[in-house]
């Protein structure tokens, strides 16, 4: 046996390895999360669960007003847990808005080991709409949806499947899966796309057994009915260029508006700019899933 037959199979077994490798540490990423805060509510903490399509028993947090006007889902970002909403919850609640927080698969306290991309993400926010509608309170208010990222794209694909979400803010949402995980190991991890990233993304498609392209929110638009809908992105984001956030931006067919700032990168609107993201994502609640009045930033 030749050299060149002998380092033939090992590059070609160090890729299966990576891809092997890659692929599963992006399905399983390291879990974070922390303590409800006992303080800042102005409403009811109640602990639920809900079982999931595969029989999971799925904990979250239902924090609501005496008498809220509407009920707003959270979705965190990727490495996230739902804690990352607890600063906009707040004043949501004392705004008038009942608000839910939950861990995505993979992620804080969800019991599903696997982070799926939006494959099982979907349908563990499907089962918890199909719950809350029988709920004999909140099972006439209005809903809408805020999500992270990942968490965005979450939201945005579960748009295309019904339509008991009648608002949605997005914050930091990409348009395509691939490009953004080939960007984390070009950016972060200094690894060029070719062979590293684009196997990895081979590696995660064969794991979910579905191809990534059925993850991508831009191609869910067009079979999404209209409705409000708030986009929030930083020019600085290194992670999601803004450009992707513009491009769901411009496939809307319904209401929409899109607020950027330049100084802020991924995910950090919410923090640079507090006070205005709150007041702004609560007059678009307020005009959208309280009356439903058009929205004008």
């Amino acid at each position: 046996m030749s050299l060149w037959w002998v380092a033939g199979a090992g590059a070609a077994l160090y890729l299966w390895w990576w891809t092997t490798y890659a692929s599963y540490r992006i399905l399983h990423p390291n879990r974070s999360g922390s303590p409800l805060p006992a303080e800042g509510w102005a409403g009811t903490v109640e602990a639920r669960t809900v079982h999931t399509h595969d029989g999971f028993p799925l904990p979250y947090w239902l924090i609501h007003p005496p008498q809220p006007k509407g009920l707003l889902i959270t979705c965190h970002g990727y490495w996230g847990s739902k804690i990352q909403a607890v600063p906009v919850a707040q004043p949501l609640v004392r705004a008038g808005y009942a608000v839910i927080l939950w861990d995505l698969r993979g992620h804080g306290e969800h019991p599903g080991r696997a982070c799926t991309w939006g494959r099982d993400e979907v349908k563990d926010l499907l089962r918890l709409l199909e719950q809350l509608q029988r709920d004999p309170v909140f099972g006439a208010l209005p809903v809408g949806v805020l999500g992270y990222s990942m968490g965005a794209a979450v939201a945005l694909l579960t748009l295309a499947q019904t339509t008991r979400l009648r608002a949605a803010i997005v914050d930091s949402t990409y348009a395509h899966v691939g490009p953004l995980i080939r960007r984390y190991f070009r950016r972060v991890r200094r690894l060029p796309d070719w062979p590293f990233g684009h196997l990895a993304c081979l590696g995660v498609a064969w794991r979910l057994r579905l191809p990534l392209e059925r993850f991508d929110p831009l191609t869910a638009i067009p079979s999404t009915e209209p409705r409000p809908l708030f986009l929030i992105h930083g020019d600085a984001d290194r992670s999601v260029p803004v450009a992707e956030a513009w491009a769901i931006c411009q496939a809307w067919r319904g209401p929409k508006a899109f607020w950027r700032m330049a100084s802020a990168d991924h995910m950090q609107m919410q923090e640079r700019y507090r006070e205005a993201y709150e007041r702004k994502i609560i007059a678009f609640l307020d005009r959208h899933l309280a009356s439903g009045a058009p929205f004008v930033v």
